[in-house]
């Protein structure tokens, strides 16, 4: 087991391209994604034209500059349709330098509808020493080429995509824990929010006399306690006096009042608690 402080002094050489990738993997995502600039134009019929710009690619962060990158590509077939794509290559030697390139690669002709050749994409960051990924697509219908299309999401499709994924988990956060209610009654309401039930007896109707716990309503299995509970109540009596009393909720679900010797007919209390 190692921890270490990768943006703090060490004295030594200790921060790795892998570490700087996956930094940027948390703030961009593990995608491919243009950055800035990177246009790509058909200067010729056999030539397609990068301008400079950035990219990023499973968080290795990638800058095209001296006036942009030129990427061969082969001539059309007359009756024939293909799809040419341009890849961003990685590649990892046995000294464990990396470099990435661009490079064509044509797909199949056909005179039916062309498919995009296969390009593989690896993990480099668990490991992989080359990889793949489709940067643009030419489409060519016999001589002629058509407009180069750029595949890499957007930076700012990529944090539209962040921030598409954030709010929902907002908003399933806000599900759990939005308040609903479960019982709505005139003289009884609990309100659930999360597993936090909030009790509300509005003059419950009790009609029990006499000393000691008298039992007067059964909540349902959904609402029981995780732990008994008690309250100061206020109760009347048939005479609308008012008497203060404690109240209780089982864990079993069952409300209970202290009658202390009197006649009660309803009672009225708040009590917040943990569902089971």
């Amino acid at each position: 087991m190692t921890i270490e402080l990768k943006t703090g002094k060490k004295g030594e050489l200790h921060i790795s391209s892998e570490d700087d990738r996956l930094l940027h993997c948390r703030s961009f995502g593990t995608g491919a994604y243009v950055l800035s600039g990177c246009a790509v134009t058909m200067t010729s019929v056999n030539k397609a034209h990068i301008a400079e710009g950035e990219l990023m690619v499973q968080g290795g962060y990638v800058r095209i500059t001296g006036g942009g990158e030129d990427v061969a590509i082969a001539n059309g077939v007359a009756g024939q349709k293909r799809n040419t794509i341009i890849a961003l290559t990685y590649t990892r030697d046995s000294n464990g330098i990396e470099a990435m390139s661009f490079a064509a690669v044509d797909g199949t002709s056909t005179a039916g509808t062309p498919s995009d050749p296969t390009v593989t994409t690896n993990d480099i960051n668990a490991g992989a020493s080359s990889s793949m990924w489709k940067f643009a697509r030419i489409r060519l219908d016999g001589l002629t080429v058509g407009t180069p299309q750029v595949l890499f999401t957007t930076k700012a499709a990529a944090l539209l995509d962040q921030i598409s994924s954030l709010s929902s988990q907002v908003a399933s956060l806000q599900d759990s824990v939005s308040p609903s209610s479960f019982l709505n009654s005139e003289s009884l309401k609990i309100t659930m929010i999360g597993k936090l039930a909030i009790v509300h007896a509005n003059w419950l109707p009790c009609a029990v006399s006499g000393g000691g716990w008298k039992s007067i309503y059964t909540l349902p299995d959904e609402l029981k306690p995780e732990n008994e509970i008690y309250e100061n109540a206020l109760a009347s009596t048939s005479a609308s006096d008012f008497y203060p009393t404690i109240m209780r909720i089982g864990n079993d679900g069952v409300i209970q009042v202290n009658a202390m010797g009197k006649s009660l007919h309803n009672i009225y209390f708040s009590a917040v608690y943990v569902v089971a």
